[in-house]
């Protein structure tokens, strides 16, 4: 297993949970980097195919790699235990059922030396099950303070998966994914981190590859709920350090995209108090949101069944935002 004392320059934290189809493809994507400074941890989550024995056969033949395997408690609770177990000095996070690219590890550590931010965010791939490229999400470079960052998670513009990142180990000490969240807890967890750090950079290109499958934890129609649950912690976080205030535009735009993005992706129309609510919005708040939720709410109240088409579209591909925006 390693010295006990080693300190590598990157912890790689992979959540195990029943994929045995991927899961090859995942640690074999992190092993075959050509930067070799890094353990990975793998957090077998209580499955029950294969993946815990996958992940005991990785661990006999490289060193680097530690197996915890724990009864079933969901992401969260396995990346917490990831965390708790890191020895790195950057933590970095990968799922099980997506790779990271060739070249990652590489810019990882190119990042880390050049740049003196405590939060480093890169781009992503988006495939197809079978590998095929559906499109980029990629940033332009940039650096900011944490303040401007949480600005940006509140508001959607940049991806709140954990993946794509790099974490300071000794900012994520006292800090947990919420394990009552079933979505939202990424965001949570980036949101809480921001509020530790000094500053975030931002670099262009991609690092990892997201795989989208066809059946997704998010087509349930409680999902509605789950959002409103973590609109609720969220704002409890804000009011606790004394920042709903500095926060309070932001806040605002978070809770309606809260309401409009169940609905899109279950295909649904509000209900009459999601009516109300967002009519409410519509009079008083417009110029709150960004220019492209602003044109969906506009379109929104013409026809609900091209605002979820066009929003459905946008959340899919948020490189494309440019394109969409010029036909509206």
């Amino acid at each position: 297993m390693g010295d006990i004392e080693m300190k590598p320059t990157f912890s790689i934290i992979v959540p195990v949970y029943n994929v045995e189809k991927y899961l090859n493809r995942c640690i074999d994507s992190i092993l075959s980097q050509s930067f070799k400074d890094f353990e990975v941890l793998l957090i077998d989550d209580g499955s029950t195919d294969k993946s815990g024995e996958i992940c005991d056969e990785y661990a006999q033949k490289d060193e680097r790699i530690r197996v915890f395997h724990k009864e079933n408690g969901g992401v969260s609770s396995a990346r917490n235990l990831g965390l708790d177990n890191a020895r790195g000095e950057w933590i970095a996070f990968c799922d099980s059922d997506d790779d990271l690219r060739i070249d990652a590890l590489n810019i990882y550590n190119d990042a880390s030396n050049q740049s003196n931010g405590d939060l480093l965010v890169f781009g992503h791939d988006v495939l197809t099950e079978d590998g095929s490229v559906l499109c980029r999400t990629e940033y332009k470079a940039d650096s900011m303070t944490s303040s401007d960052y949480i600005k940006r998670i509140l508001r959607y513009k940049t991806e709140s998966s954990p993946w794509g990142k790099l974490y300071r180990t000794t900012l994520t000490k006292s800090l947990t994914f919420n394990e009552t969240l079933k979505i939202g807890e990424d965001l949570l967890f980036n949101i809480e981190y921001a509020l530790k750090c000094k500053s975030v950079v931002i670099f262009q290109g991609a690092v990892y590859n997201y795989y989208i499958h066809p059946v997704s934890a998010l087509n349930n129609p409680n999902i509605i709920n789950e959002y409103k649950k973590m609109s609720n912690v969220v704002s409890r976080i804000f009011k606790e350090n004394h920042l709903a205030d500095d926060y309070e535009n932001e806040l605002t735009a978070f809770a309606i995209v809260n309401v409009i993005q169940p609905l899109t992706r279950l295909k649904q129309t509000p209900n009459k108090e999601q009516v109300e609510f967002l009519k409410t919005y519509k009079r008083n708040q417009t110029k709150l949101l960004s220019d492209v939720v602003g044109k969906y709410m506009n379109l929104f109240f013409i026809s609900p069944v091209l605002a979820n088409i066009y929003l459905r579209v946008l959340y899919q591909n948020r490189s494309i935002k440019r394109y969409i925006k010029s036909f509206f």
